[in-house]
């Protein structure tokens, strides 16, 4: 089975949404590690929708009632390439993986998940 999910997010909510009033917000989406990285970016905003829009991505190439995006991580490997884990069984099939490519500008954040054999 192949599935393709995209999704495109402003950076500008993020922006007003700062993590010290809106803890909660963030806690609800974004694992530690994830809350984490952001913050120690120079603009944690743009990292925040990234990661955001690749969850999006993730629940529309899978099934959007099968996870949440607090169960969907991105992680960064060395080189800088970013990479998905799933915190939740069952919810790709056997023999399957999901590939992500994220960009963001100053304004705009980008995602594309595509759900594939191994």
């Amino acid at each position: 089975m192949f599935s393709v999910g995209i999704d495109i997010q402003e950076i500008e909510p993020f922006r007003k949404r700062p993590v010290d009033k809106k803890k909660k917000f963030y806690e609800r989406l974004f694992t530690p590690a994830e809350i984490e990285y952001c913050l120690a970016k120079a603009d944690p905003a743009e990292h925040f929708a990234a990661r955001f829009a690749v969850k999006e991505a993730v629940m529309k190439a899978l099934d959007p009632w099968k996870i949440s995006p607090h169960s969907i991580e991105v992680v960064v490997l060395t080189g800088g390439k970013p990479e998905i884990l799933i915190h939740k069984k069952n919810v790709l099939s056997d023999g399957h993986e999901i590939k992500i490519s994220i960009s963001h500008t100053g304004s705009v954040a980008a995602a594309v998940a595509i759900v594939h054999p191994k």
